[in-house]
């Protein structure tokens, strides 16, 4: 179950990086600025309404389908920065981890 938990903060300390790093890699003006909005937007939701401690934490389905909506759009996003491998990598870790959160009761 550590494994669990020790992966779903990875991928979250992934996701922020990996849009981070777009300043670094040559990309338009255009996208680095897209992708540092959709960054800060992603810690901001995430630290208001995914937090276990949270004062507005989603709970159950809604939660669930944030989490789902999240991670969909983190994969796109590296789909269009590092490529359709990185992606996938990316997305099958993340439903996998997803699936057992929800499976062992540990979200």
């Amino acid at each position: 179950m550590y494994f669990i938990l020790a992966l779903r903060f990875l991928l979250e300390i992934i996701a922020i990086l990996g849009f981070l790093l777009v300043l670094i890699i040559k990309q338009s003006w255009i996208e680095k600025g897209v992708f540092l909005l959709l960054d800060v937007a992603l810690v901001f939701f995430w630290s208001y309404y995914m937090a276990p401690k949270a004062s507005h934490s989603l709970l159950g389905w809604q939660r669930l389908v944030a989490e789902f909506l999240i991670f969909i759009l983190v994969s796109l996003g590296f789909w269009r920065i590092y490529g359709w491998k990185a992606a996938m990598i990316y997305f099958i870790l993340a439903m996998g981890n997803l699936f057992f959160l929800y499976l062992f009761h540990l979200n």
